[in-house]
């Protein structure tokens, strides 16, 4: 994944991010210094520890390139300054209109803990614990487009407008943070209609709480999820561009400027 984003980054020329068990702040400094990426994107890191970005500061930052909170800052804050620390880690940067205050990016984690696509009090609390611990950006879980998209019963959506305020409530609390919103949007396809991971890996019967899934043809994703989707007409492929239009439109409704 490393190689790939630098080739495209040097090549092509666009913004790319580094994503793959990053959790050496001088490792993840290493990749931006030689141009290998423009974002670092880390997850289970910030599972362990929300606050990644503290600890990273700690060896890369100063007090004029990473603030805390001000609940915090008076305790922990910086004692003394020093412009030694230049790194382009805690830099911020500008892309597409968007402003990040830095380059740490939580990648996008499934949680699994929703009722009817709609996301609550875990939501707020496991993504604004990311914002408050200092990253720039947070990319939420993959929420679905419709509602067969999901991957389980337990997966945020964004296919009907009741399903926007729960974010909004995620999204504003993220942006009171100094810190941006994104999502990732997504239809798991032949993947869909699965228990959470922590149950086991197997598809849900219809009569059990699943529903049909759509693939691209009609041929089971593979061991416990062994449900056969239909396979996509061109009309229902149209129909899911469509929603994924819809569900867009919706996010930014949310609060979100990322995808």
């Amino acid at each position: 994944q490393l190689k790939g984003a630098q080739s495209i980054q040097k090549e092509v020329g666009i913004a790319t991010a580094a994503v793959g068990k990053i959790t050496d702040p001088h490792f993840a400094e290493k990749i931006l210094q030689e141009n290998g990426a423009t974002l670092i994107f880390i997850g289970r890191a910030f599972l362990n520890n929300p606050h990644w970005p503290y600890m990273a500061a700690d060896v890369l930052a100063n007090e004029k390139t990473f603030k805390y909170p001000n609940q915090y800052d008076w305790c922990i804050g910086w004692k003394a300054m020093s412009d030694s620390k230049k790194s382009l880690l805690f830099s911020p940067i500008t892309i597409r209109g968007v402003t990040l205050k830095n380059r740490i990016v939580v990648s996008p984690m499934c949680q699994y803990s929703c009722e009817d696509g709609i996301v609550n009090d875990w939501h707020l609390v496991n993504y604004g614990s990311f914002a408050t611990g200092g990253a720039g950006l947070v990319v939420v879980e993959a929420t679905g487009v419709e509602a067969r998209g999901r991957i389980s019963p337990g997966c945020p959506g964004l296919w009907k407008d009741e399903q926007i305020n729960p974010w909004k409530r995620v999204t504003s609390f993220l942006k009171s943070q100094g810190c941006v919103a994104g999502i990732q949007i997504a239809h798991a396809g032949r993947k869909a209609s699965t228990v959470a991971p922590w149950v086991g890996r197997d598809s849900i019967d219809d009569k059990e709480g699943g529903w049909p899934t759509i693939g691209a043809s009609a041929i089971e994703f593979g061991d416990k999820v062994w449900k056969v989707p239909k396979e996509a007409t061109i009309e229902d492929i149209e129909g899911i561009k469509r929603s994924f239009v819809s569900a867009s439109e919706r996010a930014v409704r949310a609060g979100f400027e990322v995808f």
